[in-house]
């Protein structure tokens, strides 16, 4: 577990200095995701951060490809265990909203017309004019209860606590 004492980082009750890097593994052909992890921890890194777009796990039938079974580079679990296996910590970042250059800000398409009124307006009652939502609207968290739900299927049992290598999620983007 991860906690703050005293000005320090503590994992599992012992002071880290984290030193963290962004490898996004669903842009990466599976092949080439170790070869990047060591060069990250052969650069003094500790730590591997990655989003994890709902965008890209999310099927046309609203399942979800958490295993690698349509696309192999995105088998979560496997990088997670594979940054694991070369002694790195994982910081999980799920969204729902993620930036890192992603269409849509790594959000399903389809929620801007299943959940229309997700989608905010104006004092003169207009749609925002860009694609934007309203991260509170009731359905909206619905969907994102989804997508929550599966993605920590692959995430819960891989915690530190639970003697994985996740020491953080976060929540939304930065």
């Amino acid at each position: 577990m991860m906690t703050v004492e005293r000005r320090q980082l503590l994992v599992n009750g012992e002071p880290r200095i984290l030193i963290s890097g962004e490898v996004h593994y669903f842009r990466l052909p599976r092949e080439t995701w170790e070869d990047r992890i060591l060069k990250l921890k052969a650069a003094g890194g500790t730590t591997v951060a990655s989003y994890i777009p709902w965008l890209c796990h999310e099927l046309p039938d609203r399942s979800l490809d958490l295993d690698g079974h349509t696309r192999p580079e995105l088998d979560l679990g496997a990088f997670i265990d594979l940054c694991h296996r070369h002694g790195l910590y994982f910081i999980a970042r799920p969204g729902p909203f993620i930036m890192a250059e992603m269409k849509n800000e790594g959000i399903p398409y389809r929620i801007y017309t299943e959940i229309p009124e997700a989608v905010p307006v104006g004092w003169d009652g207009k749609p925002a004019p860009t694609k934007t939502l309203d991260y509170l609207a009731p359905r909206f968290l619905e969907a994102v209860d989804g997508w929550y739900e599966g993605v920590m299927t692959v995430l819960a049992p891989r915690l530190i606590q639970h003697g994985g290598n996740i020491i953080a999620v976060q929540l939304d983007n930065e």
